[in-house]
């Protein structure tokens, strides 16, 4: 029996967080995963986004995914210049795939103040 050809790139981690002040640099892990069974062999673009304003606050990019396989990056926002408040940072990827409800994910993190 053959197997039905599905291609599934994941969002499979975030890690973030939960406060940092104005100023830090903060640094956000992910794990993107190839849970499909057929190889990705174009280059899969990962971005962190600022919910809030729609901004892209950093990107990177694979090349490529085989099956069963993953790899982690780790993605940095500098908030030099961030009003202290509640943001939502959410990191997903541009490939087109069979599960679209993968592909991103998102985490709450509070800036406070540095005076």
């Amino acid at each position: 029996m053959n197997e039905t050809p599905v291609t599934d790139i994941a969002v499979s981690s975030m890690t973030a967080p939960s406060e940092a002040t104005q100023g830090d640099q903060v640094e956000v892990s992910t794990t993107i995963e190839n849970l499909g069974n057929q190889d990705v062999n174009q280059d899969i673009a990962v971005s962190l986004v600022n919910q809030n304003s729609g901004a892209t606050i950093d990107s990177r990019s694979i090349s490529g995914l085989n099956a069963g396989t993953s790899q982690s990056l780790t993605l940095s926002w500098d908030t030099g210049g961030v009003v202290p408040g509640s943001y939502t940072l959410r990191v997903s990827h541009n490939f087109t795939d069979d599960n679209a409800g993968n592909d991103s994910r998102t985490s709450e993190i509070e800036i406070i103040d540095n005076q």
